[in-house]
């Protein structure tokens, strides 16, 4: 009884953050292009998006997103592969979990892939899911073929200071009754949203982007995970869990990154025995796939031929 109560309030809850929430400016026109499923996996239940046909190229969205982040590098590709975007528990419409790190993310995904039965052709991670998908890689990297890391982060060699500080911020919110709630409150109005876009996020600020594709995600995730994701990512060691990968993986970058950078990840990786190709975008922030939908979906074209 108690596991039906909790399912209808996450119904009625996303019912109303969907009737409510919803940015204006993504049209019918831009949701019509997607159907919408659940699928109940053995310890996940996970919602996700799909379009078009062909080879499937599996999303994984970044750390205050949801599927809707992906539509404009989804209309890129839409006419060329079936496109699946999942919302990972703790976002959109997917499950709400006890508790969340980057290592249950991963197997979520592998669990999505082994109930649908889904090969990608690759899968593409963007930002905190780049982190993921690189966790997921390690662990399950044989149920894909290839796959795509965009504005991935390392840790920051020589600067253990600065995760630590990190870590310790978001653990004292996460033990603090009410911090995170208080502080999704604070991350989801628009001006917040705005300016973390602007001074981070994006290389020119365009709000109409935001407004369309920046929001929903934001409003829609639990507040939890936002923080133990956070936690979660500042111990992940990208550079390990590509250690042992033996599929090839294309890093794209913007240019303007202030976040991460294509030189770091070049060079941590030059020593490696992966198959890696790095592409730099100019003009374009950490949210490479907002601000270069197309320059972004034709390297992943080319990625997939050259294989």
């Amino acid at each position: 009884m108690k596991s039906i109560n909790r399912r209808l309030r996450e119904w009625f809850t996303v019912a109303l953050q969907k009737i409510y929430l919803l940015p204006k400016v993504i049209t019918s026109d831009d949701l019509e292009l997607f159907t919408e499923h659940d699928v109940q996996t053995e310890n996940f239940r996970l919602h996700y998006a799909q379009a078009g046909k062909g080879e499937t190229l599996l999303f994984i969205h970044g750390m205050s997103n949801n599927w809707i982040g992906w539509i404009p590098l989804a209309k890129e590709l839409i006419n060329d592969y079936h496109l699946v975007m999942l919302d990972l528990p703790g976002y959109g419409e997917s499950e709400r979990l006890a508790a969340y790190n980057v290592e249950t993310e991963a197997e979520a995904i592998a669990a999505f892939l082994r109930t649908t039965g889904i090969r990608p052709r690759a899968i593409v991670g963007l930002s905190m899911g780049s982190i993921v998908t690189g966790q997921f890689l390690s662990r399950h990297g044989q149920l894909v073929d290839s796959a795509v890391l965009c504005g991935p982060m390392f840790q920051v060699r020589d600067a253990e200071w600065l995760s630590r500080a990190s870590r310790m911020g978001f653990t004292a919110v996460d033990k603090t009754k009410g911090a995170a709630y208080a502080l999704k409150r604070i991350m989801t109005t628009t001006a917040v949203s705005y300016v973390i876009t602007k001074y981070l996020n994006m290389y020119r600020f365009n709000r109409e982007l935001v407004d369309a594709y920046g929001l929903t995600g934001r409003r829609l995730m639990d507040e939890r995970a936002f923080i133990q994701m956070g936690i979660s990512v500042t111990q992940n060691d990208l550079e390990e869990d590509l250690n042992d990968t033996t599929v090839p993986v294309r890093f794209i970058y913007g240019q303007q990154d202030r976040i991460s950078s294509i030189d770091d990840a070049q060079q941590r990786l030059s020593s490696k025995r992966g198959n890696f190709t790095f592409v730099s975008i100019p003009d374009a922030g950490h949210i490479v796939t907002l601000e270069k939908p197309g320059e972004v979906a034709e390297s992943i074209r080319d990625f997939i031929r050259s294989q």
